[in-house]
């Protein structure tokens, strides 16, 4: 019984210790987001009625008023936590609005590396979501027209 009871003690050191020797964890920065809140996108999927999209470093802009549109950008966020980085740079802005009142905005960023929507609140970063597949997808393929409209004048 005593040679567990050692063992137990030795185990419960090492990993005491070993958190103690743990060197600085990816972000110690205290401005760090979390996930836009579960309350705000459920009613967004049950009421949002306009979207509205604008892509930076372009003059176009594109706004969803069909449910199915707005159902589909919704699928765009992804439940799970972003970690922004300074070396992205947004694509554009989203706006998710019910009855005229913008619910949530935010800048989404869609490069190597950066596949995410900052949603804002007073113009200040308030929550980080990742882009879903499809949400990738979707702004690389306008992206991509874009390039290609640009390129073709």
């Amino acid at each position: 019984m005593k040679p567990i009871i050692y063992v137990i003690y030795i185990w419960c050191t090492l990993v005491v210790l070993a958190g103690c020797f743990n060197g600085p964890t990816e972000s110690t920065d205290s401005t760090e987001l979390g996930s836009i809140p579960e309350k705000t996108y459920l009613r967004l999927l049950a009421e949002c009625d306009y979207v509205d999209i604008i892509f930076y470093d372009s003059q176009v802009s594109m706004a969803q008023d069909d449910a199915a549109g707005i159902q589909g950008t919704l699928t765009f966020i992804n439940k799970q936590v972003a970690k922004p980085s300074s070396d992205c740079k947004p694509k554009g802005h989203i706006m998710y609005q019910i009855n005229g009142d913008i619910i949530a905005e935010g800048d989404f960023y869609c490069s190597e590396g950066c596949t995410y929507i900052i949603f804002t609140e007073d113009n200040k970063p308030k929550y980080a979501n990742v882009l879903s597949s499809s949400g990738i997808q979707f702004f690389q393929n306008i992206l991509l027209q874009i390039q290609n409209r640009v390129g073709g004048q």
